[in-house]
């Protein structure tokens, strides 16, 4: 690369190291080395005599045969005193202005004939397909042999001086590349590491990412001992048993302390890029997907036991963003490979340990800075709210628990972890009590988007569904029975809208279901609970989501101050409003209005408003104390005037007590003739009106008419009373 070849000109052929040998016969044998990295290995026993030949050894390239005996090199000789180590040291010093011995590669290019390459990098960053011809199957991060011009699907022919055939096993293949570089240098930048290997030579490697991921020896001198899970420093080639000799341009001493060293080397490192985490995938094609990642959380949920598949992405999901897709099965993570009986802990473990020190993905958000069981400093950077943690009243700081459907629990916070900072705000020294660190938190995630709710269905054919909802209402009506069934999809439905179909049924609400017993007891399916309750606890956390902001705009002021925006994107709201008994002296006195009821079949009440709030603001005008009560209804009627008609809700029950059929008619006509017995039922349906175009039935009764249970003491000029105040807004 850029140095003139030996022999082409006397300048060349100066730039040479004779060395002479006595072969086994005693006959003196000179050698032009024009090449260093000789590849010789030399014996304990006899003085600078050839035991072997390291892989593309450019001596036995030259001729010397195991068994000669090196007596001179250059101008000195080599006495029968000098062991292993000086011979080893006059080779370097003697030969270290020649060119490198390079490691020849022969590819068949499939198509374009046979090409050579001549490596003078390592590491060559090299995969090879798990079966014969040896072929490039993958390039590594950083590769060389990538920048060099291989390419994906390219056959080795020839590595060094060893031909390779058809049938040559890729793992040889792979460890003549490893061996035949082992010499070379690796690209320049970064961080310098200099170490002594087992045989006194010294290894140079050059780091491009952090952490390095060696364990180093307790007791001087700096030894490798170990690598940690998807070490960067094993993939650089630093091995075990290596003695770290520099840093960059600071020598590291015998006698220097671990710690001292390792707190140095941190700070060499500090500025790198991480070390991203590998993972492979088989997809849904059958072909493998390799990834990168070099941000977390990853935002992927994975099957509970191997083989370990995609089954849904979470919300803001970086794996889903890189193209990752349900239904594939991760083959790899890091370093670690995954088998058929590779427990779920070990997969789990892979995966912690391998994002740990990644930036967050998307970057910023809120960071807060934890100790955790081990006292190990973990940041995490929150990008929703809340973040659903109980702690503890004896340790402010401390998680004690948390809330259902926590988002400090999906990202990794765990039970007893201590909470140092949130925001660069020092939690123990302003926080002296629970009340005051959780006023602090909702202060500091005033600005977070609110983290969604999770839903699971089973589809009729018995597939799962995964949705996150992070908007309200959800506009989902429920059969209830022993399994909680889609029953219909209201007006407007966000759920309608995200792929939410009738006939589906609820498997689990924010991927588990509270049992009785307390907070911390949880069950994996919503068939351990009573549905009523599981309703209400849904209820409760849709609350705190937004609505989408469109339709007529009105604030209110809740029972306890707080305020609530709510949009409406159907007429009526059908409100009841009185003047409030004493507006009082609060930021919302001389409001005028207050909610006292409800209207049949209540647009707002199904919403969720309730009574006692009271109407601050209408659009997006200031708050005014209206002069009358029919002028604030007059502003509402002509906010609502271009909304369509809120529907009229019916349940009926079919006549073989199977679940109810939830039908919203949005038109006065509905072609439902109606018997006069109790309990009330259908008598016939015209044919082309909206009855039997939703599917009913003669003889099914009638169970539901808005928000009203239509129960077995209704009479029918009751019912028919009903309708037609809940139909008189609508278009015939």
């Amino acid at each position: 690369e850029g140095l003139s070849r030996p022999g082409q000109d006397g300048r060349a052929r100066a730039a040479e190291a004779v060395v002479e040998f006595r072969d086994q016969g005693g006959r003196s044998v000179e050698i032009r080395f024009q090449r260093s990295a000789h590849g010789m290995l030399l014996s304990d026993g006899k003085p600078g005599e050839v035991k072997s030949f390291r892989f593309n050894s450019y001596a036995m390239h030259l001729g010397v045969e195991v068994g000669w005996r090196i007596v001179r090199v250059a101008d000195q000789g080599v006495s029968a005193n000098d062991g292993p180590g000086e011979v080893y040291e006059l080779l370097a010093t003697r030969l270290k202005h020649l060119p490198l011995w390079p490691l020849r590669i022969d590819l068949d290019t499939r198509g374009n004939g046979v090409k050579t390459f001549e490596m003078f990098r390592r590491p060559l960053g090299i995969e090879l397909a798990e079966r014969s011809p040896p072929r490039i199957q993958h390039f590594r991060l950083d590769s060389h042999a990538e920048v060099r011009g291989l390419e994906v699907g390219w056959v080795f022919l020839r590595v060094g001086g060893t031909l390779v055939g058809p049938d040559t096993p890729p793992d040889e293949v792979a460890d003549w590349l490893e061996k035949g570089t082992a010499h070379l240098p690796q690209e320049p930048g970064g961080v310098r590491l200099d170490f002594l290997d087992q045989e006194g030579a010294r290894r140079i490697v050059q780091l491009r990412r952090q952490p390095l991921g060696v364990m180093f020896s307790h007791t001087p001198p700096v030894r490798v001992e170990g690598f940690d899970f998807n070490s960067y420093g094993r993939e650089r080639g630093i091995q075990r048993g290596w003695q770290l000799v520099r840093i960059g341009s600071q020598e590291v001493f015998v006698e220097d302390d671990t710690a001292d060293v390792e707190r140095n080397l941190a700070g060499k490192l500090a500025h790198l890029a991480p070390w991203p985490l590998r993972m492979d995938f088989l997809t849904n094609r059958g072909d493998v997907s390799i990834l990168y990642f070099e941000r977390q959380p990853l935002g992927v949920e994975f099957t509970p036991s191997a083989p370990f598949r995609v089954c849904c992405f979470k919300p803001d999901s970086l794996a889903r963003n890189r193209g990752v897709e349900v239904g594939w099965t991760v083959l790899r993570v890091g370093n670690g490979l995954l088998g058929q009986d590779t427990a779920h802990a070990v997969f789990a473990r892979y995966l912690d340990r391998g994002l740990a020190h990644l930036p967050p993905d998307p970057p910023g958000g809120l960071p807060m800075e934890f100790l955790d069981l081990s006292e190990e400093v973990r940041t995490l950077h929150f990008h929703r709210q809340p973040a659903g943690m109980v702690f503890a009243a004896q340790f402010p700081t401390v998680v004690k628990d948390f809330e259902f459907n926590s988002y400090a629990r999906d990202l990794g916070v765990e039970a007893g972890w201590q909470l140092v900072r949130a925001g660069g705000r020092d939690a123990k020294a302003e926080c002296k009590t629970c009340e005051e660190l959780e006023a602090m938190l909702r202060e500091l995630q005033a600005s977070l988007a609110h983290w969604p709710v999770r839903m699971d269905f089973c589809t009729p054919e018995g597939a799962v569904k995964v949705f996150y909802f992070d908007r309200r209402p959800l506009g989902l009506e429920f059969a209830r029975g022993a399994a909680l069934e889609v029953g219909a999809l209201k007006p407007d439905s966000h759920a309608a809208a995200l792929g939410v179909r009738p006939g589906w049924t609820l498997r689990s609400v924010c991927k588990v279901a509270p049992l009785e017993g307390g907070a911390s007891a949880w069950a994996e399916d919503v068939a351990a609970m009573d549905p009523g309750g599981l309703l209400k606890l849904l209820e409760r956390e849709v609350a705190r989501l937004p609505q989408e902001p469109k339709g007529l705009r009105v604030e209110f002021v809740e029972r306890d101050g707080r305020r609530r925006v709510m949009y409406f994107r159907r007429r009526p709201l059908g409100l009841e409003l009185s003047a409030p008994a004493a507006p009082g002296a609060d930021p919302c006195a001389g409001i005028l209005a207050e909610v006292s009821g409800f209207h049949f079949n209540s647009y707002a009440k199904d919403m969720g408003v309730q009574a006692g709030w009271r109407v601050l603001r209408v659009g997006r005008s200031a708050a005014e104390p209206w002069s009358s009560l029919a002028a604030l209804q007059g502003v509402l009627r002509a906010g609502e005037a271009e909304l369509p008609p809120w529907p009229l809700r019916m349940d009926f029950e079919p006549d073989d007590a199977g679940a109810a059929r939830i039908c919203f008619f949005e038109r006065r006509s509905l072609g439902i003739d109606l018997g006069s017995e109790r309990p009330l039922r259908i008598a016939s349906l015209d044919a082309g009106g909206c009855g039997r175009a939703s599917g009913l039935r003669p003889d099914w009764r009638v169970v539901r008419i808005g928000d009203v249970v239509v129960g077995h003491d209704m009479d029918h000029e009751q019912l028919l009373a009903y309708i037609a105040v809940g139909s008189a807004h609508l278009p015939p």
